[in-house]
């Protein structure tokens, strides 16, 4: 038996689109905070744990902008979507991104 919803109604949408708004600037906020603490002691720099840490957090950063942007990418008047605003490119890249 398929209990899934077929559609949302407006409340849930909104829900969907302002989640991960929330998330993803949290993510960038504990992102940052590692990005800050390896590059301003230089005994964090040394180690190969600590500049993988880096990296990921960087990586994670940059996801996280597209988690914020969540549905403002997708193109304008797409059915079912709440504040969609972008286009074709903007939805591209944001996929690019995610990928």
């Amino acid at each position: 038996v398929n209990t899934m919803p077929l559609y949302f109604n407006h409340a849930e949408m909104v829900a969907l689109a302002v989640v991960p708004k929330i998330t993803g600037f949290l993510s960038i906020c504990g992102s940052a905070w590692i990005i800050v603490e390896v590059l301003t002691e230089k005994s964090k720099r040394k180690t190969v744990y600590n500049r993988l840490l880096l990296c990921m957090s960087v990586m994670d950063a940059l996801v996280s902008v597209s988690y914020i942007g969540s549905t403002w990418p997708i193109p304008s008047g797409s059915p079912g979507v709440v504040w969609a605003r972008g286009n074709v490119q903007t939805c591209t890249g944001q996929g690019f991104i995610n990928q």
